[in-house]
């Protein structure tokens, strides 16, 4: 199956361990959709052979990552190297990451579609984000709201068409700040209308 491109409906904590490894050979593997739950978390052993799965993918073609995820595992804040194809990453999950994944860098130029989960997003995070080259769709699930205001760079974001922002905290204070000139090309922006949004009057340094 070394010629396999599209892998989707996979459940790994139902799956036997010798399954598992087998994963990190797909050589041509470019969309893989797997599922996990608690019972992984519970498995050391099949949890660590996922994660050299995909650090092996992450080397090989694999450009979209779709994770459905019911476990409260952080796995995906270990993935190395960074996956330089990734074109889609998704999660499909409840569970939130504590925090913006260090191999979400400027350097994945491929990446168009990001959809996460985060308990927290600092500044700098959203700095990073901005400077994803080739970055389409943004959406960003928060929990709790963020601690401080959240600001878009007037440089951030240069192709940006969809950005999507919401946070789980009916009753928190999470609001935006945009540079003058950022998210040039946004077209769709959609934030919960409880939350406060604000465009800057001044350009950002």
């Amino acid at each position: 199956m070394r010629n396999l491109q599209v892998l989707t409906g996979i459940n790994i904590s139902n799956s036997s361990a010798s399954t598992v490894p087998e994963l990190g050979e797909l050589t041509s593997l470019r969309d893989l959709k797997i599922s996990l739950s608690d019972k992984l978390s519970k498995c050391k052993t099949k949890e660590e052979m996922l994660l050299a799965s995909l650090c092996k993918l992450s080397s090989y073609k694999l450009q979209s990552l779709h994770i459905i995820d019911n476990s409260s595992d952080d796995l995906l804040e270990r993935w190395f190297p960074i996956p330089c194809f990734l074109r889609l990453f998704r999660m499909s999950t409840n569970h939130f990451l504590p925090q913006l994944p260090k191999w979400i860098k400027p350097s994945l130029t491929k990446m168009a579609y990001l959809n996460i989960n985060l308990r927290e997003i600092k500044e700098e995070d959203m700095e990073t984000l901005g400077d994803l080259p080739a970055l389409l769709y943004l959406e960003i699930w928060l929990e709790p709201n963020p601690k401080k205001q959240l600001t878009v760079q007037s440089t951030g974001f240069p192709c940006l068409k969809e950005f999507l922002l919401v946070c789980s905290d009916h009753d928190g204070g999470a609001y935006l700040t945009f540079g003058k000139g950022a998210m040039p090309k946004l077209e769709k922006l959609e934030i919960p209308f409880h939350r406060y949004m604000r465009v800057s009057k001044h350009r950002s340094p």
